[in-house]
């Protein structure tokens, strides 16, 4: 395997996975999975090249305050447009 490094970059956008068999229409819920820890190949737009971003399942690798508060999701990750906000997370 080869080395790792921690690199520090700016927010990369995140991609849920929609669990159709928690599909609750009464309350307008669903339950997503946000990451499995599988490594996926990303682009460093400053570096000018690719890396696989692994993220860690640790519970002390992730700060989940602000993700339960304010959490949101987009259609097709268009942040651009109040419109493209699809829900909310609740915890």
């Amino acid at each position: 395997m080869g080395v790792e490094t921690t690199v520090q970059l700016p927010l990369l956008d995140l991609r849920a996975e929609i669990r159709a068999d928690t599909v609750d229409a009464s309350k307008r819920t669903v339950d997503l999975v946000f990451s499995t820890g599988s490594p996926v190949l990303r682009y460093d737009w400053n570096a000018g090249e690719r890396y696989y971003e692994t993220l860690s399942l640790e519970p002390t690798a992730i700060r989940l305050n602000r993700l339960n508060t304010t959490g949101q999701l987009f259609d097709s990750h268009n942040t651009e447009e109040i419109r493209r906000v699809l829900g909310v997370v609740e915890r």
